[in-house]
């Protein structure tokens, strides 16, 4: 198990003049060594002094753009060189003016270590900030989780453990079996399928690690979700966070205790119904093709909005597959479709696993509701894990993940997740517009994404393409785009 979470700023920006600086005093060090004369001891002090090396001085200097006339390198020296004022400047301009987007100038990377699964999820649900985590599908999993601090010095507390270390002993002896069963099958890489599959029994309680790139707004946003979270796993995390950022940019962090707005995590699974389908398509827009018609048209015509709907609305459905296929010759599988294609929107009630929804969260363009895991909805067994012949042992893990869970709601309801798996389900809402569906599709679809959620967004696809055919048409896996593309442009 993990003992504590580790949360370090692992870089930031810092103005580039001041680079030149450092790496300047550093030749003058080696012009000392080769025997001229410098006060070098001096030198370091100044520049230490001045304690500038933080992000504050650009959003001070950018801040002053638009009333200051001065020129933008001469703001930034001023900022360098004077960064009392230049904090106490950003927190008048962004706090008491309110404008806190100067915040954004400001860009740290965080290094996150030792946190659950669960927790991690609630964090990366962030939409304007980037991550990259330690990936279940690629690395053999070590027998690292986090005991819920709620439970911590209770009797839950060796039951959570013993079952823990029982589901990653499963895991560690399920791994050469799946790869035997895919070596079977003629599988290129058996050993990443086998950890792709054996995954599905771990514990939502297992340490993850991520990298993470945000902007102080973010940040802070962040901070203000999590400080106050039901879960006292992320307020450790939040209070990790905001001690290591105000040790470099104190200005830029304030608003972090005001956010009390409440965080649903459980839904009593006796009360709780399961969805009829895996993915149901319960919103389009109507007239999707017309209207990416009409917005192809508007864009390159000199007409107004009313007489491009029009001008689609007369054509059929061949003369507007070819006026769509005009408009987007040359594409490529890794171009973004036009921005036209925003225009439609998809909505989808899905119901997905833990090992589902760590891929689909990730794309952020896309508005996602989400209600906490719930046993009732059941789980996912990979079709290996019956093949290999582990599906009873499989299932028996699933009762004892379940049964952990009831003994722990009834004392600390919401950290009971913690005891679920990666094939626990949850229902989500998700709503996408058409080209944030293409990029659904093309990462999601293509042979090389996992099995879970390519039959996921292949259904998603499906169904869209149903309501809108030519707005559609060309979305798939990368790897097939281009046979779509000709496709599409045939005649």
């Amino acid at each position: 198990m993990t003992d504590r979470i580790q949360v370090r700023v692992a870089g930031y920006n810092v103005d580039a003049d001041l680079l030149d600086r450092f790496r300047s005093l550093l030749r003058d060090f080696a012009v000392y060594y080769e025997g001229e004369e410098i006060d070098r001891a001096g030198v370091v002090r100044s520049f230490l002094a001045m304690d500038n090396l933080t992000p504050e001085t650009l959003c001070a200097a950018y801040a002053r753009i638009s009333r200051d006339p001065a020129q933008i390198g001469v703001l930034r020296n001023q900022a360098c060189h004077a960064v009392a004022r230049a904090r106490h400047s950003n927190q008048k301009i962004i706090f008491d003016y309110g404008h806190a987007s100067v915040a954004e100038h400001a860009v740290f990377n965080v290094d996150v270590c030792g946190i659950s699964r669960l927790a991690t999820e609630e964090i990366e649900s962030r939409r304007l900030i980037s991550f990259t985590e330690k990936s279940q599908r690629y690395i053999a999993m070590q027998r690292e989780y986090v005991i819920p601090p709620e439970i911590k010095n209770t009797p839950l507390e060796s039951e959570f453990a013993k079952f823990c270390d029982e589901l990653f002993e499963n895991y560690v002896s399920f791994l050469p079996v799946l790869e035997k069963y895919f070596d079977s099958q003629g599988v290129k890489r058996p050993d990443l399928s086998a950890r792709e599959d054996a995954r599905y029994i771990l514990p939502l309680a297992a340490a993850a690690q991520f990298g993470m790139t945000a902007n102080a707004r973010n940040i802070e946003h962040l901070i203000r979700r999590t400080i106050n979270h039901p879960l006292a796993e992320l307020r450790q995390f939040a209070q990790n966070l905001k001690t290591d950022i105000e040790k470099t940019a104190p200005s830029l962090i304030k608003h972090i205790e005001e956010d009390d707005r409440k965080t649903d995590l459980f839904t009593n699974p006796l009360e709780a119904g399961a969805a009829d389908d895996d993915v149901k398509l319960v919103y389009a827009a109507p007239e999707g093709d017309k209207t990416l018609t009409a917005a192809l048209i508007f864009r390159s015509e000199p007409l107004s909005w009313a007489e491009a709907r029009d001008k689609a609305g007369g054509m059929n459905e061949h003369q507007r597959k070819s006026y769509i296929a005009g408009k987007i010759e040359g594409l490529k599988a890794y171009d973004a479709m036009p921005r036209e294609y925003e225009l439609m929107e998809f909505g989808y009630q899905l119901k997905l696993s833990a090992s589902a929804y760590a891929q689909l969260k990730r794309h952020r363009l896309s508005t996602q509701l989400v209600k906490p895991y719930n046993p009732a909805l059941g789980f996912t067994i990979p079709e290996s894990i019956i093949g290999a012949g582990l599906k009873d042992r499989f299932i028996h893990c699933m009762e004892q993940s379940e049964a952990v869970h009831g003994e722990i709601i009834k004392t600390a309801p919401a950290c009971a997740s913690y005891a679920l798996t990666n094939a626990h389900r949850r229902i989500m809402y998700l709503q996408a517009n058409a080209r944030e569906m293409y990029h659904i599709s093309r990462l999601r679809m293509d042979s090389s994404a996992q099995w879970d959620i390519r039959n996921i967004a292949a259904k998603m696809v499906e169904l869209a393409a149903q309501k809108a055919p030519l707005t559609m048409a060309l979305a798939c896996g990368k790897d097939r785009f281009e046979e779509k593309y000709r496709e599409f442009r045939k005649k």
